[in-house]
Order: structure tokens, then C-alpha cells, then sequence
């Protein structure tokens, strides 16, 4: 678990740290690459400070300790607002899409707009010129349509351009409204949400919408990877106590185990098979050499004369040459 924990902060944390540096290097324009370096040096330096107050607070003297943490805090702050500054750059992107769509959509309404009343002008002239005619006789009505004509023809014509133009516009005017409508999809959640939380959508809540998004964001996001990062110190630290304490028992049991096996006498055991056995479990060649070294300190004792002859009987000093013996044989 400890490991899984250390792996989902680290994960977090990079993420975090990859989001805060593109938005701070967006917040100072003028000096991107030294911004990464610093803010890819800070974050890392953020992380080892807060695993190492963890492990060594209890070690640490009281001024490391409050400039440590206020260190962790301030650099989380920091992070928090270049994740921020990279989000919000992300929102300002989408709806600058947006604005300029709706400042292009607004120039092609205009144009049809004038091209339409172009049209309508055109139109109306030439039903002027109709009406001029309906009151004249046949033969007035002929001659003035002769003489009509290319004033008629201009008309036509200008008639046929506006509509022509009107119908560009109008090819012009769809990707992009099914651009709009696309935008408008992709926003639709904010909206939703400034509904959820204000009762409105209108374009001063949905920027609060979005703030208040972004803030949540960030309350989760770095903080998170801190805090994993110190459950998963905790959660290692812990495991690595369980293992000393283990490695502590088995020693302890193998040391019982040879002080018992040393007073066992091979020829009264009653099971020389499990004698065998348990020899066999418990004696590594440490134990092995240091058995040995104790056998020839006490036979050094007799013979030196440290040891009273009646204290060791016979049958005690052949057993520890024989025992002298077969260690010799399992330490070559």
C-alpha cells in the first residue's frame, strides 16, 4: 500500500508541477525558460522537504521545522497558482475562440443586412418603374419601356448581384455558426453548473462558474500530492518496522533455539532424525563458527588448567571434539 501511495503522489505531483509551470511561464511571458527551471527545481524541492520533515520531525530543531513548513505551504501556493494561471489561460483560449467567431458571424449579418437592403432598394425601384408604366397608354407604356430599358437592365442586375452576395455570405455564415454551435457545446457544463449554483447562465456567472471550478481543482490537486506523499512515508515507515521487528524475532528465536540445541547430547536424544532436522534449520554458518569458537575456548580452558579436571567429565570433552569436528567439516 505504501508503495501505491508513493506512486499516486509522485503521479499527482508531476502532473501538478507540469500544469503550475506552463502556467506560470504563461503569467511571465518575457522569461519561460528560466521560469521551467525554477519551477522544475521548486516542486522537486518541495516534495523531499515535506518527506523529510515527516521522518526527521521529531529530530529537528523548532526554527528548521517552521521554515520547513512554511517553505512546503508557500511553495504549494505557488503551484496552486500557476495551475490556476494555466487554467484559466485554457478558459480565456476557448472563449476568445468564441469572441472572435461572434465578431465574424456579427461582420457577415452586416453585410447581409446591407446587401439585403440593396436588394430591397433595387426591388423597389423597379417596381416604381412598373408602376410609372401601368398608368400609360399601350403605346406610351412600349415606348417608355424602350426607353426604360437599360435603366430596367441596371436594376436586374444589381438585383442579381445583391442575391448573389447574399447567398455567399450566407455560405460563408454556416461553418461558422456550426463552429458557435460546437463552443456553445463545450461550455455547456459550465453553464450548467452556474445554474446549479447561481439559478442563471448569463456571462458574469458563467465566469464565476468557472472560477469557482478552478478553485476546487486546486484545493484537491496539490495539497493531495503532499498529503499521499506523507501517507506513503508513514505507510513506509511503518512496513520498514515491521521488518525490523521480524528480522529482531528470528534473531532472538535462533539465538533461544542455539542455547538449547548446544545442551541437547546427540546420543540421548531420543529422535535423532528430528535432532538432525533441527540442527539442520537452525545452525547457519555464523552459528556454526560461533559454537565453535565457544568449544575452543572451553577446551583451552582444561587443558590451560582454568577448568578442574573433575568438573568436565570425559564423556563431556569427547563430545565437544566430536562436535569440534563436524563444525570444522560444515565451515570448509
Amino acid at each position: 500500500m505504501g508503495f501505491i501511495l508513493f506512486i499516486t503522489a509522485i503521479a499527482i505531483s508531476g502532473i501538478a508541477a507540469f500544469y503550475s509551470i506552463v502556467g506560470l511561464a504563461a503569467i511571465f511571458a518575457a522569461a519561460k525558460m528560466p521560469i521551467i527551471i525554477m519551477g522544475s527545481v521548486l516542486e522537486v524541492g518541495k516534495l523531499v522537504t515535506a518527506s523529510w520533515l515527516y521522518q526527521n520531525w521529531k529530530k529537528a530543531n523548532r526554527l528548521l521545522k517552521i521554515y520547513f513548513t512554511t517553505a512546503v505551504v508557500v511553495l504549494m501556493l505557488i503551484t496552486s497558482m500557476g495551475i490556476f494561471g494555466f487554467l484559466s489561460k485554457a478558459h480565456i483560449d476557448q472563449t476568445m475562440i468564441a469572441s472572435n467567431s461572434n465578431v465574424e458571424i456579427d461582420r457577415i449579418n452586416l453585410m447581409i443586412d446591407i446587401e439585403q437592403r440593396r436588394l430591397k432598394n433595387a426591388q423597389q425601384n423597379l417596381d416604381n418603374l412598373e408602376k410609372l408604366v401601368s398608368t400609360l397608354s399601350a403605346e406610351d407604356a412600349a415606348w417608355t419601356r424602350r426607353i426604360q430599358r437599360k435603366e430596367r437592365e441596371a436594376i436586374k442586375t444589381e438585383i442579381k448581384d445583391a442575391s448573389q452576395e447574399i447567398v455567399n455570405y450566407q455560405e460563408e455564415l454556416v461553418p461558422l455558426q456550426k463552429e458557435q454551435v460546437k463552443l456553445e457545446a463545450e461550455v455547456g457544463p459550465i453553464k450548467y453548473i452556474a445554474e446549479l449554483v447561481y439559478g442563471d447562465a448569463n456571462r458574469e456567472l458563467l465566469e464565476s462558474a468557472v472560477r469557482l471550478v478552478i478553485m476546487l481543482i486546486i484545493f484537491v490537486f496539490d495539497p493531495l500530492a503532499v498529503l499521499l506523499l506523507i501517507a506513503a512515508n508513514m505507510a513506509l515507515l511503518e512496513k520498514r518496522k515491521k521488518i525490523r521487528k521480524k528480522k529482531v524475532a528470528y534473531v532472538d528465536e535462533i539465538d533461544t533455539n542455539w542455547k538449547t540445541e548446544t545442551r541437547i547430547v546427540p546420543e540421548e536424544s531420543s529422535n535423532k532424525s528430528g535432532y538432525q532436522k533441527l540442527k539442520e534449520k537452525i545452525f547457519s554458518k555464523k552459528t556454526h563458527a560461533q559454537e565453535l569458537v565457544d568449544i575452543n575456548k572451553k577446551l583451552e580452558d582444561y587443558r590451560s588448567g582454568k577448568i578442574e579436571k573433575h568438573s568436565f567429565e570425559e564423556r563431556e570433552i569427547k563430545r565437544l571434539e566430536q562436535r569440534k569436528a563436524e563444525l570444522e567439516d560444515k565451515l570448509k
